[in-house]
């Protein structure tokens, strides 16, 4: 009786927006106390409650700091996102804590979605759906809102791991050559496997009509498209961006749409979300989206489940964590 009755009251802090089916198997098992993603907030609300884990999106930063605030009790945080270039995740192995991601579940939702934003730049659908919206469609014109054809070009995509190949299979199917850049460059049998040739990163910015960043934020890939590399683009180039914000150099990216030196952009992340460059908003020539490459209710739905697997040993104590991001070996 003890031991049920220890289950249920446990707390769990829950610093997001979850799926009502999802929220529904955590408080089988615990307490949900739902908070605004705010860092002193989120800090004041696990030492209020004792908190045994929480569930975060990528807009609460996880700093040492923040960690060190957070009390004992505290087994996990399970991070609603892939992601976890907010976390100090040194920070969290030393503390004790628990840090868990929701990968493998987003792979076809974010990858469609570049794929559509690729798409939209192409064919300039913000344009096309400002322009009868505004009550501007008043006669035909066979030379109205001009696209650019996507078959027989070539993709570059930076960052070759799930997502980014799931994006080439998209590009295949659409008729365009696939060339990538990664970190590890796969064996020559697995690119042809692929039907995928490997590219430096100022070949495959100078050589590709559509460019789509796949790849982790991290030191190295900050600024991966800063404004060195960009001047390499053609003219004609249009780049997608579904990773990270502060993959591109968004000021250098704005300047070089403003001057036409480049054809479009299609963004769903910024480098200081929710704040985008004014630049970029004003532009005709970029499509912009607020960070929803995941959004369906299928992928929400399964990320939820993930957080709530990795919730559920924590507040049970057994069992291992579906998806640990940091080991904490023997602690």
């Amino acid at each position: 009786l003890f031991s049920t009755y220890f289950r249920v009251t446990m707390s769990i802090i829950i610093a997001t927006d979850l799926p009502e089916s999802c929220l529904d198997k955590i408080r089988k098992n615990a307490t949900i106390v739902q908070i605004a993603d705010n860092v002193g907030t989120f800090i004041a609300a696990c030492q209020e409650h004792q908190a045994v884990a929480a569930v975060t999106p990528l807009s609460l930063p996880l700093s040492q700091a923040t960690l060190a605030a957070l009390p004992l009790s505290l087994a996990c945080i399970s991070v609603y996102a892939v992601g976890v270039n907010h976390v100090d995740l040194d920070a969290a192995t030393e503390l004790g804590i628990q840090i868990t991601n929701t990968p493998n579940v987003l792979t076809d939702a974010t990858a469609d979605f570049a794929f559509s934003l690729l798409l939209a730049s192409a064919r300039r659908v913000r344009e096309a759906d400002a322009f009868v919206r505004q009550g501007k469609w008043k006669d035909a014109s066979a030379l109205r809102l001009l696209g650019t054809a996507v078959a027989g070009t070539t993709l570059g995509i930076i960052g070759f791991g799930r997502i980014g190949q799931a994006m080439a299979k998209r590009g295949q199917g659409f008729g365009m050559t696939i060339q990538y850049w990664n970190r590890t460059r796969l064996t020559p049998a697995r690119e042809a496997d692929l039907g995928v040739r490997y590219a430096s990163l100022d070949d495959l910015v100078a050589t590709s009509h559509f460019i789509s960043l796949h790849c982790a934020l991290s030191d190295s890939t900050r600024h991966i498209l800063d404004a060195r590399r960009l001047a390499l683009a053609r003219k004609d180039a249009h780049i997608v961006n579904t990773a990270r914000g502060p993959c591109i150099d968004e000021a250098a990216l704005a300047d070089a749409l403003t001057e036409g030196r480049i054809a479009g952009a299609a963004l769903d992340v910024f480098e200081a979300e929710p704040t985008v460059t004014e630049a970029l908003i004003k532009s005709e020539r970029t499509v912009l989206a607020p960070h929803i490459g995941s959004a369906t209710v299928q992928c929400r739905t399964a990320m939820g489940d993930l957080c709530a697997d990795n919730v559920h040993v924590a507040v049970t104590g057994s069992g291992t964590y579906p998806t640990a991001v940091n080991s904490l070996g023997d602690r």
